[in-house]
């Protein structure tokens, strides 16, 4: 179930983001605007834009193939509210822990952009 959340929330943002340019500036992961401006919220956002329909497709087909079997091992090993939890910490945890390297690389590039 929570893959299938994180599906649809991303679907709908990267859609969204598809056609308004604006706010696809705004969810980038820019490593120069997370550390000199504290958008930390950046190292978590850029996980729900994609670059066009084909990126979008095969990762959240990826997501789905690979997502719901790691959801179901959790729930079978932490129950299904811990389990739940601790997916969705571990997913959360993955996006923003690969986009440390860069940030340490890139702080002071402000031309240094990257998406889902």
């Amino acid at each position: 179930m929570i893959t299938i959340l994180i599906i649809i929330v991303t679907a709908v943002v990267s859609i969204l983001c598809f056609s308004r340019q604006d706010t696809l500036r705004k969810l980038l992961f820019n490593a120069y605007d997370v550390w000199h401006h504290g958008r930390w919220f950046r190292m978590l956002s850029y996980g729900l834009v994609h670059a066009g329909w084909g990126h979008l497709i095969f990762n959240m087909l990826t997501l789905f193939f690979f997502g719901t079997v790691v959801e179901r091992y959790f729930a079978d090993i932490f129950g299904i509210g811990g389990g739940a939890a601790l997916y969705l910490f571990f997913y959360l945890s993955a996006i923003g822990v690969s986009t440390v390297l860069d940030l340490v690389k890139q702080k002071d590039n402000p031309q240094y952009n990257a998406l889902g």
